[in-house]
């Protein structure tokens, strides 16, 4: 399908005519492809010190039975492992995260990934990461019971100042504190490059991302460099470990996860600004999202993307 060319007609076709749309001492490990070894943990209750810097629940493909926990140091923790258990259990299982260097802005952090499967639906779980001695306090986990569920969806929280931001989503996530999901439209930051703004925006979002999944989507402020001249989209890429999506050119680009009775298909409307530096994003989606939706047996059908495609 020709670029330029993307009508409503076109559009529906393509979807099915089904969906919805919605626009807008702690060893060193790089790999951020997780294959989780399930083992007893170390259970610590006394040690809270350890430092780990914006925890947040990613989304997976099967919100039932996984759940991905990810969060930044400015220190190398070499060993760290996420344990989970039954809320209120004696009984633990770990599984190690992986550790990657990431540098941007002139800056770098220690990124940590690790991902916990094997979960029960509809089941209260609580987890914590441990490195060597030290540990986090115990975070909240929920399954998805495949039932009915409410989500908050925030347009774009760009900002220079994100106080705003932040009243915004506590209110929100206070007045709704039976919200399964925190859905993030696109232009989380209004600059990507911009560690500051990153910051800002997790520190925002603290003590709600931890606690319940995080499906963000990428907008076009993601691809901006401190000059603002378009780059790829480096932070949003790292700091974000979204479902697999198949491709090797554009892993973490587009997704899609099921909750309850709805298949969400995450797009990226952000074309114009990869062609550039990687040709070829908006013709991988029109490969993947039929096969993406013909897979699903959900009842519900959603797309989520930054931009209105019908405009």
């Amino acid at each position: 399908m020709n670029q330029q060319i993307f009508s409503r007609r076109s559009f529906l076709k393509l979807a099915g005519g089904t969906i919805l749309t919605l626009a807008s001492g702690c060893a060193f490990t790089a790999a951020p492809v997780l294959k989780p070894v399930q083992k007893a943990a170390r259970v610590l209750t006394g040690d809270t010190s350890l430092e780990a810097d914006y925890i947040r629940q990613l989304i997976t493909a099967d919100s039932r039975t996984s759940r991905t926990i990810m969060w930044q140091s400015n220190e190398e923790q070499k060993g760290a492992e996420v344990a989970w258990r039954l809320s209120g259990s004696e009984t633990a299982a770990a599984v190690p995260a992986a550790e990657e260097e990431f540098r941007d802005d002139g800056t770098t952090v220690w990124l940590h990934t690790a991902g916990i499967s094997g979960l029960e639906p509809g089941q209260r779980y609580e987890y914590r990461i441990l490195c060597g001695e030290a540990g986090t306090a115990w975070y909240p986990l929920a399954t998805d019971d495949g039932g009915a569920f409410k989500l908050l969806v925030f347009p774009d929280s760009q900002s220079n100042d994100y106080s705003g931001w932040k009243q915004l989503a506590q209110d929100a996530a206070r007045r709704n504190p039976d919200a399964a999901l925190f859905v993030n439209m696109g232009d989380l930051v209004d600059n990507g490059e911009d560690h500051t703004q990153w910051n800002a925006w997790f520190d925002a979002v603290g003590g709600i991302i931890g606690r319940i999944p995080l499906a963000p989507i990428m907008g076009n402020h993601e691809t901006y460099d401190q000059k603002w001249k378009v780059r790829l989209p480096e932070a949003y890429l790292h700091e974000f470990a979204v479902p697999a999506n198949g491709s090797g050119t554009f892993d973490r680009y587009y997704y899609s996860f099921d909750y309850g009775e709805v298949h969400f298909s995450v797009l990226n409307t952000q074309w114009d600004e990869t062609e550039e530096f990687k040709a070829g994003l908006l013709d991988a989606q029109l490969d993947w999202l039929p096969g993406d939706i013909r897979a699903s047996r959900k009842k519900w059908h959603i797309v989520l993307m930054h931009k209105d495609v019908l405009t």
